[in-house]
C-alpha cells in the first residue's frame, strides 16, 4: 500500500494521486482554486485579531459572529455554515493552512467528508503515484481526520513590522488578550462547534509569545485537554521561554531577513532555535512536539537565506523556505536564482 506524509497536501483526480509540501505548492502555483468547493468552517475556522471567525484568512463568505460570544456552530444542521461547503470566489490561496481544508472542483465529490464532520479514509491503492497531478478534481490534508483546525490570531502587538505584513495585522501598541477571555473563546469552541473532539491551534499575531498570558493557556490547551498547539513565532523571545514552549506545543521559528541582517539579532534567532532543540533532546514531553524553521525569503537576500539555512540545518531537519506573497496575495517577483534556490532547498528537506 502506498503511503502518504498525511501533512502534506494531497492532490486526487480519477485514476492519479501526488503529493506536495506547501511551499511546492506556493512555487508552483498551484494554489489557484477559484470555482472549487472548499470545507473551511465545517473541519477549520480563522480567528481574526478582533475575535471575529472566518471560514478561513481569506474571509470567504464573510464573518460569521464572534469567538468571545456564545452560540457557535451555524443554525440547524445541513442549513448552517457549521455544515455547508462554500464556493471559493478567491484568486488564490494564499495561507497554507487554508490550503488544507480539503476541496474538491464538483460538489457531487464533498463526499469525502460527511454532513456531521467526519473524515472518510481514501483508498490509496486506487491511485497511480505521479509526481504532479495535473488536472485534480480533489485536495486535501490527511491530517484533518485526526482533528479540527483552528487558526487564532493572538492580538496584533508585535515587535516587528515586517514590510510584507498587512498593516492590519500587526502594531506595537495594542492591549493583550487577557486569560480569560481566552479561555471565553475556548469554551465557545468546544461547546458550539468542536464537541467531544480534538482540536489543533494554530497560535499567530502579531507576535503570541509576548502575550503574558500565552504560556498558561497553551499548557492548560495541552496538559488538561490534550488538544494540540502550534506556535508561529518570530523567534525574538528567551531561550528559556522557548525551552518551556516546547514541552506544550510546537514551534515554529518564522524568520523575518529584514530584522536578521542584525548580527546580534540573527545570533539570538540561532540560538533561540537550538534552546527549542535541546528541550527537545532533554525532555521527554517536547520530544513529541514538532520544531521546525520557516525562511521567509526576501529579493535580494538569497545569501543572508542560504546562511541562516545552512546554520538553522545543524540544529534541525526541519528547515523550508518560502516565496513571499505581496499585499495583493501574489507572490512578488524574485529572480531565477532565488526560485532555483528555493526549490532545490525544499526537496531537500522533504
Amino acid at each position: 500500500m502506498a503511503k502518504f506524509d498525511e501533512q502534506k497536501l494531497i492532490f486526487i483526480n480519477k485514476k492519479e494521486i501526488s503529493t506536495h509540501t506547501v511551499e511546492d505548492v506556493h512555487s508552483l502555483k498551484l494554489n489557484y482554486w477559484r470555482g472549487w468547493y472548499c470545507s473551511a468552517g465545517i473541519r477549520s475556522l480563522y480567528i481574526h485579531h478582533d475575535g471575529l471567525i472566518y471560514r478561513g484568512t481569506c474571509a470567504v463568505g464573510g464573518a460569521l459572529g464572534s469567538i468571545y460570544n456564545s452560540g457557535l456552530g451555524g443554525g440547524e444542521k445541513e442549513t448552517g455554515w457549521l455544515y455547508n461547503w462554500v464556493m471559493c470566489d478567491r484568486e488564490t490561496c494564499a495561507c497554507g493552512t487554508d490550503m488544507q481544508s480539503p476541496k474538491v472542483k464538483n460538489l457531487a465529490d464533498t463526499k469525502l467528508i460527511s454532513i456531521d464532520g467526519g473524515f472518510k479514509e481514501v483508498d490509496y491503492n486506487n491511485f497511480a503515484v505521479v509526481d504532479q497531478v495535473q488536472d485534480p478534481n480533489m485536495i486535501f490534508c490527511g491530517a484533518f481526520k485526526h482533528y479540527k483546525l483552528v487558526i487564532w490570531e493572538l492580538g496584533r502587538r508585535c515587535n516587528y513590522d515586517c514590510s510584507y505584513c498587512f498593516p492590519d495585522s500587526h502594531n506595537n501598541y495594542e492591549s493583550y488578550k487577557t486569560l480569560g477571555s481566552l479561555m471565553q473563546g475556548l469554551k465557545n469552541l468546544s461547546e458550539g462547534w468542536a464537541v467531544d473532539q480534538k482540536m489543533k491551534f494554530v497560535f499567530t499575531g502579531g507576535e503570541p509569545t509576548f502575550n503574558p498570558d500565552f504560556l498558561e493557556f497553551v499548557t492548560h490547551l495541552h496538559d488538561d485537554l490534550q488538544h494540540i498547539s502550534h506556535t508561529t513565532t518570530n523567534g525574538s523571545q528567551t531561550p528559556e521561554y522557548y525551552a518551556k514552549l516546547m514541552q506544550v506545543s510546537d514551534i515554529g521559528f518564522s524568520a523575518h531577513l529584514s530584522y536578521l541582517e542584525n548580527p546580534k539579532i540573527y545570533a539570538k534567532f540561532v540560538k533561540n532555535v537550538a534552546s527549542a532543540a535541546d528541550s527537545k533532546k532533554t525532555n521527554d514531553l517536547s520530544d513529541l512536539n514538532w520544531l521546525g524553521v520557516r525562511i521567509m525569503l526576501q529579493p535580494g537576500k538569497l545569501e543572508l537565506a542560504k546562511q541562516l539555512y545552512h546554520d538553522c540545518k545543524e540544529i534541525t531537519t526541519n528547515v523550508v523556505v518560502d516565496l513571499i506573497h505581496g499585499r495583493d496575495k501574489q507572490i512578488i517577483p524574485y529572480s531565477q536564482d532565488e526560485i532555483d534556490w528555493v526549490a532545490e532547498s525544499n526537496q531537500q528537506a522533504q
